[in-house]
């Protein structure tokens, strides 16, 4: 028996529908071609026209139903990180330069204690700009950060689409606080149930985001 279909329109999700019904409205018109639809349990919402056995009366299988969707692997993931790191570095040291140049010749600090919270703060801004910057980007047109943009990945929601800023501040922030705990906890558990993932790290089980191929 197939799996039965959502229809997500205005913010909510509707249904399900068998596909019968699907075709149905369609035909009359009350469903849309360029309406967001997914199987039950599909965690990727395409447009209803896309979705196997809508259009056609292809039986649906479990791959179809799956569709296109390619999941960026944790190779894939860990070398646009590695890049990521690299430019973070960079950003960090200009960051810190210019730190280094408003205590000399702007504020000319000469307490010891005074000196001790500036930089206190001058580190804790730097990790910010970095959670700040990386949010920016993935809510972006460009869908991740650089690393992501060299490696040709996209960071979406759960329906395909682009990040609100919020949810994107979200990510970062535990990304970059969670770091080790992100980095090997999803590679580690995929192993040891042997289940097949989406190849999700943490953090984007937390704030249900997908990196995408």
């Amino acid at each position: 028996m197939a799996s039965k279909i959502q229809i997500f329109r205005d913010g909510k999700a509707y249904g399900p529908y068998s596909l019968e019904d699907v075709r149905k409205h369609m035909g009359s018109g009350r469903l849309k071609g360029s309406d967001r639809a997914r199987y039950e349990g599909e965690p990727i919402w395409i447009q209803l026209s896309q979705l196997p056995g809508v259009q056609d009366d292809r039986s649906v299988t479990p791959e179809a139903i799956t569709g296109p969707v390619a999941y960026a692997s944790h190779w894939a993931r860990f070398a646009a990180l590695l890049v990521d790191l690299v430019v973070n570095g960079i950003l960090i040291l200009l960051f810190l330069i210019i730190g280094w140049i408003v205590e000399i010749h702007i504020l000319q600090i000469s307490s010891r204690s005074v000196h001790g919270y500036y930089w206190s703060l001058i580190i804790l801004l730097s990790l910010w700009l970095v959670v700040l910057t990386e949010a920016i980007l993935t809510s972006s047109s460009w869908a991740g950060t650089v690393g992501k943009r060299v490696l040709k990945l996209r960071v979406t929601d759960y329906q395909g689409g682009r990040l609100k800023f919020w949810r994107s501040i979200g990510r970062s922030y535990l990304k970059w606080s969670l770091f080790w705990i992100v980095l090997l906890f999803s590679p580690i558990f995929e192993l040891l149930t042997r289940k097949p993932s989406k190849k999700q790290g943490l953090h984007d089980k937390m704030v249900e985001t997908l990196v995408q191929k």
